[in-house]
């Protein structure tokens, strides 16, 4: 029971820190959107206009993978952080783990402009339900 207390616990707090979601004014720029395995749930990037849409849906697909491969990482870094912070009632400790995780998903981002020329984006509905 303790288990999945610590497991709800620390989606929750992971659930507080997520990419960041830019929203336009990035002019030009094509959405490019994948459904995920979860129900309702799809992944939108923006991505910089190329020499054609077949060029810009690549990118978009090989930002995806990256975001993906680095969602995967994500979950055994932090997790054990998490219950350690939970366990401890530390503010210091559970502010410091916060930003660690917005660092993270920054630094993912900067990497996915970079490689990709694309970033991640919410839509304005999802934006205002906070999805």
């Amino acid at each position: 029971m303790k288990q999945l207390l610590f497991v709800v616990a620390g989606l929750a707090l992971t659930a507080c820190v997520t990419p960041t979601y830019k929203v336009p004014p990035y002019d030009g720029y094509k959405r490019v959107t994948f459904k995920a395995n979860e129900p309702n749930k799809v992944f939108h990037y923006l991505c910089k206009p190329g020499s054609s849409d077949e060029e810009v849906w690549a990118r978009g697909e090989k930002a995806h993978g990256y975001a993906n491969q680095q969602r995967k990482e994500y979950y055994p870094l932090f997790l054990p952080r998490i219950k350690d912070v939970i366990d401890q009632r530390n503010v210091e400790e559970r502010a410091k783990l916060l930003k660690d995780m917005e660092s993270y998903w920054d630094n993912v981002e900067q990497t996915m402009e970079a490689r990709y020329e694309c970033i991640f984006y919410r839509t304005p509905d999802e934006a205002r339900m906070g999805l």
